[in-house]
């Protein structure tokens, strides 16, 4: 005999003694002879299909071949601390935990990123402009992601960006531009280095010759 979906998808004729199949949004009610009580294993426990409570759920054929208004789902209710009940509680308390660490976790990073930016800003900038220059870039992109629509549109126009000649020349200026700031302050520091040395060298010659007079 065919399965209770597919009884109804098929229009099926309904035996003469016997009520009809029907969905009374929980449960798939096969046909079943008149006067006679169906009997059905409860339906999943919220969101997990795998998991019931082990209890049935019962609907009356009636004499004149209709099925009783309401079924009766008193079986399927978990008792008060029983498993349904600890399962969602678990899942609740699994949840909020998740919430918490995960904010505090992108909390603790972006406070992290921002201290490192902002006592290396060179570093960062120039990490951020050797990426595309070395062809790192490419590595961010070696999905191409389908859904969500919103994250594809990203990813497109990141690429289109970064794979631009005009912000690729405009990366290499800025290195360039960098790497002549780097070398500017090496000479300020070195020639700093060198007038102190020359000065303490003036100051010992001076005070040698003032020691030499009587």
């Amino acid at each position: 005999m065919p399965s209770c979906l597919e009884q109804l998808r098929s229009n099926y004729n309904t035996t003469p003694g016997y009520c009809g199949p029907t969905f009374d949004a929980v449960l798939c009610w096969p046909e079943t002879p008149i006067n006679a009580t169906a009997k059905l294993l409860c339906p999943p426990l919220g969101d997990y299909e795998f998991i019931t409570n082990g209890g049935y759920a019962y609907r009356l054929c009636q004499a004149n071949g209709t099925w009783s208004r309401l079924g009766n789902y008193t079986g399927c209710i978990p008792a008060d601390g029983g498993y349904g009940m600890r399962l969602s509680h678990m899942h609740v308390q699994l949840m909020y935990s998740m919430y918490w660490i995960g904010y505090i976790v992108s909390l603790l990073i972006c406070v992290f990123a921002l201290v490192v930016f902002v006592h290396y800003k060179k570093g960062a900038r120039a990490l951020l402009i050797l990426c595309p220059l070395l062809g790192i870039n490419y590595l961010f992109v070696l999905y191409q992601p389908r859904s969500p629509r919103l994250l594809s549109l990203a990813v497109h126009y990141y690429t289109v960006i970064i794979s631009s000649m005009q912000v690729q020349e405009c990366l290499k200026r800025s290195f360039s531009e960098l790497r002549l700031s780097l070398k500017m302050r090496a000479e300020r520091k070195r020639q700093g280095a060198s007038d102190r040395q020359s000065g303490g060298e003036h100051s010992q010659i001076t005070l040698i010759s003032l020691s030499q007079h009587p």
